[in-house]
């Protein structure tokens, strides 16, 4: 008998979209310092870390995996290396990764943007509803007030 191994549960995103376009834009601002650094310094790595929290936090994990433009992200700057290669190689393609990780970001900031419903986009603070809803549950409330007003006894 073939032994599967339970999914995982999917985790939603926890950001809304335009938290989430702030943060990868935060994140973002950071990267040419990212791209000065040499290729082993350990910001790198806490600066990828919060990167893939924020990607996590705006695609959520389906089936408790990374979603697929965090897993891009992850695999922007995956290159062959092999033994001797000199220190300029390293860097040379430590700078090429990252500038694929920028593309990826403005490429993801875009898809936020775009996909983000109207409400998200214009309203940072607070969550606005569409204004056809808006009247139709006004008229919905005054026809119930009236209603009530009427079937009240009249006391006298």
């Amino acid at each position: 008998m073939r032994r599967t191994t339970p999914q995982k549960e999917s985790e939603s995103p926890t950001l809304a979209p335009y938290q989430a376009i702030e943060r990868i834009k935060t994140q973002l601002s950071k990267i040419d310092e990212i791209i000065s650094l040499r290729h082993d310094d350990p910001k790198i790595e806490g600066w990828e870390s919060t990167t893939v929290a924020v990607l996590d936090a705006a695609f959520g994990k389906p089936n408790g995996e990374p979603d697929r433009r965090t897993r891009e992200f992850l695999r922007a700057t995956n290159h062959v290396f092999y033994a001797g290669m000199s220190a300029s190689k390293w860097q040379q393609s430590h700078v090429e990764g990252h500038e694929k990780r920028r593309a990826l970001l403005l490429a993801f900031i875009e898809q936020l943007e775009f996909l983000a419903p109207p409400a998200a986009a214009t309203a940072h603070d607070r969550y606005r509803v569409h204004p056809e809803i808006e009247r139709i549950s006004e008229d919905l409330y005054l026809t119930v007030t009236t209603n009530k007003l009427r079937s009240k006894p009249i006391s006298g």
